[in-house]
């Protein structure tokens, strides 16, 4: 990717414009279709491994947020929106783009930023992240 600080800010941009309340709500809304596209490729379980990793480095940042082991994806989207919602919208929404675009960083670690970006327009729609990964006509 030409800029590696784009896709965060997309991922930044789009946390704040979704009508949510609070950013561990929208950060759950952009997880659970997330979660669809990127187990159809890992299997749940590989989502399991890379949400907990990404939760554990997020804590690395973000001392609040704390690695607990969760029975399932779900609970720990659960445990996740409780943990944001008891912090300011400026803390929470900035733990949620760390979380969100760590998660999206280790992906595309594992599968490529292109086959990423096409996972993130399958789960959140072609104009979620604008231009990201599209290339450029001259």
């Amino acid at each position: 990717m030409e800029n590696p600080g784009a896709r965060r800010q997309q991922i930044k941009d789009l946390l704040s414009s979704l009508p949510a309340g609070e950013p561990g709500s929208a950060l759950v809304t952009l997880l659970r279709p997330l979660r669809l596209q990127v187990a159809s490729l890992v299997s749940e379980d590989g989502f399991n491994f890379l949400l907990e990793r990404t939760v554990f480095l997020t804590g690395q940042s973000f001392q609040w947020i704390n690695a607990e082991p969760a029975a399932s994806a779900e609970r720990e989207l659960d445990t996740l929106r409780a943990k944001l919602a008891t912090r300011t919208h400026e803390d929470a929404l900035a733990a949620s783009t760390f979380l969100l675009s760590s998660f999206v960083d280790l992906v595309a670690s594992l599968i490529g930023d292109s086959l990423t970006d096409g996972i993130l327009r399958a789960a959140w729609g072609g104009d979620a992240l604008g231009t990201l990964g599209e290339d450029k006509q001259t």
